[in-house]
């Protein structure tokens, strides 16, 4: 019988009114769905909703597997174990897929362990992840000694009961099966093997994007930063009069699928290492692509001006082209950077994008004294200015890797993420678990906001500044909905405060105006180049993004 936990005790549910100033129309809380896992981010979907049932998993310290669901509206919650005895590596959490049938397969693997597979289970029954069947084996792979890493299960393009199954196969190159699921049996048959991305060297780090069954969007570097110098690259599979085909995101064909692999030649490119290297660095990696309501890809990833300065970028594609912005110049380094053990310097706190609409970005970035926050950021015009809500504000452990599941209830903002402390992602050692590489609980946030409440919100609306470039000096403009205090304060790209332009000052509802004369707050002159003007009212945020040209 698997371990099997059903209780409400486990469950921390608070209010975040000390820390975020929900509007009076929503209810913001945190959940803590386990006081111990852990997951990776390149294997995927991490969690999904079924109505209002989240399904999701993770790996503990000690290496046993879990799978869990959580009510939104009873606030109940089932844990069970799908490996007890498992190697503690946070790469091996489980990728959820729900079937046609209403039950839930979990695809996982060991971390690049040599003659290893993708293995999976089913649940007993639809919708009950209590009960899990008998480890079952995906008898596919390269040849090669790198085992099987990374499980991402995706519909077929326009097909039902058929999911392509990527990996990081043996050979350390992305490949795949296609498994055909009987609903009558709950039996699979899988096709061979196929490599998907051809690169030279080193090993494609790969991202996957489901558009509703319609396509699947696939968002790879070259390799791993510590070995290679990434760009970003994206393709997409879609189906068409002849089958499955590549395409690049404005609609050309690139040639049929599961023939000849991708190579990087063929894609668009979304990041050019080479294009300025002196702002962004030389290298790349990414953490997530979505499908935008109009059906334009977008993506989040990191670049490195050095080992100890990451940098969150948010890029989409407008139609015609690929269109990038810099949410963070500055997100703190890498959560895994430690003298104790095996440095990971290119370890983000982590970017994910709300597959809904990738509009709405979750980041985790490091605190100007301890611990690593995570904030939601919402944009209304194409990047141009975001709204930015402090989801763990001032915490001083590590708040990382958030991630949205899929499919979530319209109504609900929702991210989960691990918190704790994180060092290194393997724990199967005696050396390691006498101190834990990673300890980790697994929390959620939600901010469900009620369409049949009217009370006027506290914010600030049309964050703009003219002239953008400027030499001198800009004007910044705003508008309150109703009479509020206000901070107003320019930030350089490292975070740190140049100007306080207002500090709490109260301002009449409707159009304000206040100019920046290019100064810090110690009346010198500021050097060119990006600042970010940052108005807060009542707890939310808006940045604008501007530049100063000497």
């Amino acid at each position: 019988m698997p371990h099997l936990r059903c209780c409400a005790a486990l469950l921390l549910t608070f209010c975040l009114a000390c820390t975020i100033a929900a509007p009076a129309v929503a209810r913001v809380s945190v959940t803590q769905l386990t006081d111990d896992g852990a997951w990776c981010w390149f294997s995927d979907p991490r969690a999904v909703f079924d109505q209002y049932e989240l399904v999701t998993g993770w790996i503990t310290k000690t290496g046993v597997i879990e799978a869990a669901s959580f009510d939104l509206l009873t606030e109940e919650t089932t844990v069970a174990a799908l490996e007890p005895n498992w190697e503690a590596n946070d790469h091996d959490h489980p990728a959820i897929l729900r079937l046609t049938d209403g039950r839930y397969a979990a695809f996982y693997c060991r971390h690049a362990v040599s003659g290893t597979f993708i293995t999976y289970k089913l649940c007993d029954a639809p919708g009950d992840v209590g009960a899990w069947g008998a480890r079952q084996v995906v008898p596919k792979n390269a040849y090669g000694g790198a085992g099987a890493t990374y499980a991402n299960p995706l519909p077929v393009p326009g097909q039902r009961d058929q999911y392509h199954l990527f990996w990081r196969g043996a050979d350390w190159k992305p490949g795949m099966s296609t498994g055909t699921y009987d609903p009558s049996s709950g039996t699979w048959n899988w096709s061979d093997y196929w490599k998907v991305i051809h690169v030279g060297s080193g090993r494609p780090y790969v991202k996957f994007a489901d558009d509703d069954g319609e396509r699947i969007g696939i968002c790879f570097t070259h390799g791993h930063p510590d070995a290679t110098n990434n760009n970003v690259y994206y393709a997409e599979i879609r189906a068409d009069e002849e089958g499955e085909a590549f395409y690049r995101a404005d609609g050309t064909r690139i040639k049929e699928f599961g023939v000849v692999p991708l190579q990087c030649s063929e894609c668009d490119t979304v990041f050019d290492r080479e294009a300025a290297p002196e702002l962004t660095g030389d290298n790349a990696w990414v953490w997530d692509v979505a499908f935008d309501p109009a059906g334009h890809p977008v993506v989040a990833y990191t670049t490195f001006p050095s080992e100890r300065v990451h940098q969150y970028h948010w890029a989409r594609f407008n139609g015609t082209d690929w269109e990038d912005a810099t949410l963070v110049y500055d997100c703190g380094g890498s959560v895994a950077d430690t003298s104790i053990h095996p440095k990971q310097h290119y370890y983000s706190g982590g970017i994910a994008l709300d597959p809904r609409n990738p509009s709405t970005v979750y980041l985790s970035k490091k605190h100007i004294y301890w611990g690593w926050d995570i904030e939601q950021w919402k944009t209304t015009d194409g990047g141009d200015t975001w709204t930015v809500v402090s989801i763990t504000e001032d915490n001083p452990y590590d708040n990382l890797r958030p991630v949205v599941p899929r499919h979530a209830p319209p109504e609900y903002d929702v991210v989960l993420w691990m918190h704790g402390i994180y060092d290194h992602y393997n724990n199967d050692s005696e050396e390691t678990r006498s101190s834990y590489n990673y300890n980790t609980s697994i929390l959620m946030w939600t901010n469900v906001e009620y369409a049949d409440v009217e009370e006027p919100v506290p914010s600030v609306a049309s964050l703009t500044n003219v002239p953008n470039p400027f030499r001198e000096g800009t004007t910044i403009a705003f508008e309150l909905p109703e009479p509020s205090a206000v901070d107003l304060v320019v930030y350089d790209v490292g975070g740190r405060r140049v100007r306080e332009l207002l500090d709490g000052e109260r301002l009449a509802a409707g159009p304000q105006t206040v100019s920046w004369d290019g100064l810090d707050d110690g009346g010198r002159r500021v050097a060119s180049g990006v600042y970010f003007v940052r108005a807060d009212v009542g707890g939310r945020a808006q940045v604008r993004r501007v530049t100063l040209v000497r």
